[in-house]
């Protein structure tokens, strides 16, 4: 796969308008780096203009500054006095001018500037960069339904998601731009950026466009999503909106601007499911953004464990505490945020001995009241205990074992929290849980000086849906579940639903989403495959395949095609289940032993049932009950095989 190059330049502008939703996307575009040559308007000094006529009389000299210094006597044996470093700095400054015909003053200096054509209409585009060379490079691509891609990518030290809509053509523009289509560029081109510094210095009688070779990018940008449906598009540099690229989409690319959309439609009833959910606490609290968030999660938490069906292993994997300690760990942070003098929090004896004074008990094992150099829980009770105890004196009041509290806290979240590893296993009962979270409610009320009230007791999960959650966490384990990507929970407990009440007339579904299953796990293996560089042909790959594996010519998965199976290789659209695999047993070729010939025949017979994708239910007819049963049991075992080798 050929080098990925990602410009990401876009800054954070507010956006005043109403809105269904924001997608990052990556528009890709065929970059053309131009030299250009600009009307130098800048005289001369004395010494440059004699440097450069010297030059212009024996061209030898540009390479010499030496004996140019020795000329002009800037040359001393004395390294303290000589002065030759000034002749290298002219010659270098120098040295992209072009001189005037008659050699006098030079006339030009030559910047390379970039142009963008896009790749979905080979359209150029009134963007232009000045030397621009700061690119991030090769991502996680995950492909998804509808010609969409999903390319995840850091930049500066945040993790970033964008969809990629992968209809265009990879291997060059059909239609090179002309001379007059990147001159429109340049004068439509931002021009009160460039308008002094570059614009009116252009000589375009010397603008040459010969031997093109341009290179495949993505550009950055926002694809937002009004409340009437309508879409705008950024230019991808300055958060400005850009006709062009939303013309270019509107045009183009309309089913997978519907698919997008559909998204967003998703999206947006999640969101309002959030938005149902009370607190209790007065209105005020909407005030602090962050922390009525965590408290909305708190409450979703605590639907599900105070439901009478809720299931052992869901209890110990609730993440109520976890949500608690980032509530309290934030408004703590908050309220010490002004001070910036650690010295006295650094004394534990002093923070004890005040800590006793407020009343608090049990603090003798509150390991919590040992500052540290980490801006946790930790530093942000002891910098409250030295600089707000008049806030922590009625909290002590109200509930004198708020520090025990806090302790226990961070001994399940904190200190894992800013270790960036899992925390411990729950082994609070259901009714500790609710009762901690009274208390630091509670807390909360007496720490932000906002009423508590009572909320309404809504039902916020589906039983049967939240049942399967349950039951994927028992047929898996916690541990394995967690390593799933969301899609591939979601695809299992399609299936699970479907096992429920088994009819054959659901068939065709049950097919689709084990493919599914198949197609998510194969490509999350196959990412550092797709992201090497080195030619891959799918004739060769197959012969290897099916010689290594003892796959018959015909039978099995030597059915699959060579341009299905160049087209996974190639990562361009979507592929066939089949070429997925068998690009899953080339790369395993080393551990070709431990691959058993029992799941590449499972994996041939789930793609042959699937066929085209059709719902003629008469292909099944043969398929019955105890066939289904050993189709969903071998899917189950192989799933779990996989992830325990992950």
């Amino acid at each position: 796969m050929k080098d990925f190059k990602i410009i990401s330049v876009e800054n954070n502008k507010e956006i005043d308008f109403d809105k269904a939703g924001i997608q990052d996307i990556l528009v890709p575009c065929w970059m053309y780096m131009i030299p250009i040559r600009l009307k130098n308007n800048a005289n001369l000094n004395l010494i440059e203009d004699t440097v450069y006529k010297l030059v212009n009389l024996d061209e030898k000299l540009k390479h010499d500054p030496l004996k140019i210094s020795k000329m002009l006597g800037f040359y001393d044996s004395d390294k303290s006095k000589d002065k030759t470093d000034i002749i290298k700095f002219i010659l270098s400054k120098l040295s992209d001018y072009q001189l005037d015909a008659d050699g006098g003053n030079p006339r030009t200096e030559q910047k390379n500037f970039s142009f963008f054509q896009d790749a979905y209409s080979l359209k150029i585009l009134p963007i232009v960069a000045n030397g621009f060379n700061d690119f991030i490079h090769n991502p996680k691509v995950i492909p998804l339904k509808n010609n969409l891609k999903n390319i995840e990518f850091k930049k500066n030290k945040k993790h970033l998601k964008a969809l990629l809509i992968d209809s265009f053509e990879i291997n060059g523009p059909k239609i090179q731009p002309t001379k007059k289509d990147f001159i429109q560029a340049l004068n439509r081109h931002n021009k009160e950026r460039l308008e002094n510094e570059y614009l009116n210095r252009i000589d375009y009688k010397e603008l040459i466009f010969s031997k093109l070779e341009p290179e495949l990018i993505y550009l950055h940008s926002k694809l937002i999503i009004l409340d009437n449906g309508n879409i705008i598009i950024t230019n991808g540099w300055t958060n400005d909106y850009s006709n062009d690229l939303q013309n270019i989409f509107s045009y183009n690319l309309n089913n997978e601007l519907l698919a997008i959309k559909q998204i967003f439609k998703v999206d947006s009833e999640s969101k309002k499911e959030t938005e149902d959910i009370s607190v209790p606490f007065d209105d005020k609290i909407k005030q602090h953004k962050n922390i009525y968030f965590i408290l909305k999660n708190i409450e979703k938490e605590t639907k599900k464990i105070s439901n009478p069906d809720s299931k052992l292993e869901t209890i110990k994997n609730n993440r109520l505490l976890e949500y608690l300690y980032d509530v309290i760990e934030k408004i703590l942070e908050d309220i010490t945020s002004e001070y910036y003098d650690t010295s006295n929090i650094k004394n534990d004896k002093l923070i004890r001995e005040k800590a006793q004074d407020m009343h608090f008990k049990n603090i003798e094992k509150c390991s919590i009241l040992k500052s540290s150099d980490k801006k946790d829980i930790r530093q942000f009770i002891c910098k409250a205990i030295v600089f707000h105890s008049n806030l922590l004196q009625p909290l002590a009041s109200n509930n004198p074992s708020f520090l025990s509290d806090l302790n226990d806290l961070f001994a399940y979240r904190g200190a894992h929290k800013h270790a960036s590893k899992e925390g411990e296993k729950n082994n609070m009962s259901p009714d500790n849980m609710l009762k901690l979270k009274d208390r630091i409610l509670e807390a909360i009320s007496i720490l932000l000086k906002i009423p508590q009230r009572q909320v309404d007791d809504k039902k916020i999960y589906d039983d049967d849906y939240y049942n399967f959650y349950v039951e994927l966490d028992e047929t898996f384990g916690v541990e394995l579940v967690a390593k799933m990507p969301e899609q591939l929970k979601s695809e299992l407990i399609a299936i699970m639903s479907f096992k429920k009440e088994y009819n054959s007339n659901n068939l065709n579904y049950i097919i689709v989403s084990i493919c599914k299953i198949w197609e998510i796990i194969f490509l999350e293996i196959l990412q550092a495959f797709f992201q090497t560089n080195v030619e891959k042909d799918a004739k060769i790959i197959k012969n290897e395949v099916c010689n290594i594996y003892d796959i018959h010519e015909g039978e099995g998965l030597a059915t699959v095609k060579i341009d299905s199976l160049q087209k996974a290789i190639d990562f361009k659209g979507k592929a066939t289940l089949g070429a997925y695999a068998l690009l899953y047993l080339y790369d395993n070729i080393k551990n070709s032993e431990s691959i058993s010939k029992d799941f590449i025949q499972y994996v041939f017979d789930i793609t042959k049932l699937r066929g085209h994708g059709n719902n003629d239910v008469l292909k099944y007819n043969d398929f019955n009950t105890e066939k289904f049963e050993i189709l969903y049991n071998n899917t189950i075992e192989y799933v779990k095989i996989f992830f325990k080798n992950f």
